[in-house]
């Protein structure tokens, strides 16, 4: 059995592959549409982060007591880091469309498929 996680299996660049390898038009159009269902909806939430980061920097700037002052910044803190990790799920999503724009090339599929 070939090693799918390695692309061992995988035509060379170019080759092209028999029609009955490459699959039907609704699995392509399902895996190109849920890749980029997902790649929306972490954009969405990576807007909704940055929103929060913003109205987190507006009321750390309004307050005096620094005891609510580092509250702030705590819950800062963690609304940054999730969006930095947000944004590598964007970077994946986007590059799992690209390398899945780059398989059904190689195989075949044609462009109207994955529109």
């Amino acid at each position: 059995r070939p090693d799918r996680a390695t692309g061992a299996d995988a035509p060379e660049p170019g080759t092209p592959v028999p029609p009955g390898e490459r699959g039907d038009e609704a699995s392509w159009r399902k895996r190109v549409t849920d890749i980029r269902e997902q790649l929306s909806r972490t954009q969405l939430f990576e807007q909704a982060l940055q929103t929060r980061v913003n109205a987190l920097d507006a009321d750390f700037t309004a307050r005096d007591d620094p005891a609510q002052r580092a509250v702030i910044e705590t819950d800062r803190n963690k609304a940054v880091a999730e969006m930095e990790r947000v944004r590598k799920e964007i970077q994946d999503y986007q590059k799992a469309l690209v390398a899945l724009q780059d398989e059904a090339r190689r195989a075949g599929v044609p462009p109207g498929w994955l529109r």
